[in-house]
């Protein structure tokens, strides 16, 4: 015979209820906050850090929750971060690849609004050098050329900064606060960009420009649309072309195939048809300017000659009693 104590019993009997015995199923813990720790760290670049995320129940004790990391700019900026700090999501190693603010997010994988934040700031490199495009080399008087400074720093990084233009001789040549450069005399110059305690220089020979002036025979030729400047035949093929694969009745019809910008000659409708076999759909229409046009003009141009009213040509010829080969 077995002995049963009563006093043990009973006491067995209250735990029951208090999910206490063994074997008595726990209640689940429920996450409400993720905790990194450090909640702050500073790096140079290159340097690594692994970061140490808690999952937290209300009452502070820890959940088993798988955690994913996300890195992304502190000031809000949109675009991905990842370029400029490597996170291993799994994990949390971060390693700094380039200099900046960062937030990185360590997100409950099953509960996304979850999450726990840390900021890393990582130092900016030194500024190493400037370099300038293009290198220099010789120009002629009279001639402006666009430079680009580009600050970099010992990772080879680009940084902002500002930088200050000049010339070496004002009265060979001078530079505007965008970096033209415009030479006034033969002779040589130097161009220097400046910013952040360093320079770059580039240097030039500035030659008297053999273009002293126009010929009459080029100052008064006759002035060319591009299309009509590729040669007339060009644009007068495109035209039979177009006469060949649109029938009248299509054109008559445009409105009912084309109801937003209908095309109003046969050129149009040809340009129109291919454009709508890449871009289908209203919006991409909407994305394209148009209205009446006579030699590629505003719709404002029309109104400034009755004879207008009535053309709808792309080629500067249409314009009659003003281009030499009009018709």
């Amino acid at each position: 015979m077995m002995y049963r104590n009563p006093a043990i019993l009973t006491r067995l009997a209250l735990l029951v209820p208090l999910g206490l015995v063994t074997g008595a199923p726990a209640a689940a813990q429920e996450a409400v906050s993720v905790e990194i720790v450090p909640g702050a760290v500073s790096l140079a670049v290159g340097e690594e850090v692994t970061l140490t995320a808690r999952v937290l129940d209300a009452e502070g004790n820890a959940v088993d929750a798988q955690v994913l990391f996300f890195p992304s700019f502190a000031d809000g900026r949109s675009g991905s971060a990842r370029q400029s700090i490597d996170v291993d999501r799994a994990t949390g190693r971060i390693r700094a690849v380039k200099g900046g603010e960062f937030l990185i997010s360590a997100i409950v994988a099953t509960a996304r609004n979850l999450r726990g934040e840390a900021m890393v700031s990582v130092a900016f490199p030194p500024v190493d050098r400037i370099d300038v495009t293009p290198l220099g080399g010789s120009t002629y008087v009279g001639v402006a050329t666009r430079h680009r400074a580009t600050l970099l720093d010992t990772a080879e990084d680009e940084r902002d900064g500002e930088i200050r233009w000049s010339t070496s001789d004002g009265g060979v040549a001078t530079v505007d606060r965008f970096g033209i450069l415009t030479a006034h005399a033969p002779g040589s110059v130097v161009l220097r960009a400046e910013a952040e305690g360093i320079s770059a220089d580039v240097a030039y020979e500035i030659r008297e420009n053999p273009a002293a002036r126009l010929t009459d025979e080029i100052l008064w030729r006759q002035k060319e649309q591009f299309s009509d400047g590729v040669g007339y035949s060009w644009i007068d093929s495109l035209k039979e072309m177009a006469e060949g694969e649109i029938g009248d009745g299509q054109l008559a019809r445009a409105a009912a195939r084309f109801p937003t910008n209908t095309p109003l000659t046969k050129e149009a409708y040809l340009y129109r048809s291919i454009f709508a076999s890449h871009f289908p759909g209203e919006p991409a229409v909407r994305c394209v300017p148009e209205g009446p046009s006579i030699a590629c003009s505003t719709p404002a141009a029309i109104a400034w000659d009755p004879a207008f009213a009535g053309m709808a040509d792309p080629s500067g010829r249409a314009v009659q009693g003003v281009h030499a080969h009009s018709y």
